[in-house]
């Protein structure tokens, strides 16, 4: 699959995550970026959005971010579908995840 840069920024992001490995996963955003969650919430900058993530990083034994469609449009947003899973207590938890990314440079500034 060839993928341009913006996409290869939001791949390298999903790597990290799955690889639970925080300064990897602050590295892919900005001072300023926003977070917006399902829930309507905006978290702003990298450490309040790792302090939102956090929790279920150190919760889960592993993370596995599965990527079933990932698309650039004409302005480089970047859309994302798949799952996240989480294992947790010996267990999987899927959840499906739709994501937008809008990348400045090499940084994602804003995450939907």
């Amino acid at each position: 699959m060839k993928t341009g840069k913006n996409q290869q920024v939001v791949l390298r992001l999903i790597d990290a995550v799955s690889d639970k490995d925080r300064e990897r996963v602050l590295s892919f955003l900005s001072d300023d970026t926003v977070l917006h969650t399902a829930f309507n919430q905006k978290t702003v900058g990298r450490d309040a959005i790792w302090d939102l993530i956090s929790d279920i990083h150190a919760t889960a034994d592993q993370i596995d971010w599965q990527v079933e469609r990932l698309d650039e449009d004409e302005f480089g947003r970047v859309i994302t579908r798949g799952s996240l899973r989480y294992r947790i207590a010996e267990q999987w938890v899927e959840l499906p995840v739709n994501g937008s990314f809008e990348i400045k440079g090499s940084k994602i500034s804003q995450w939907y």
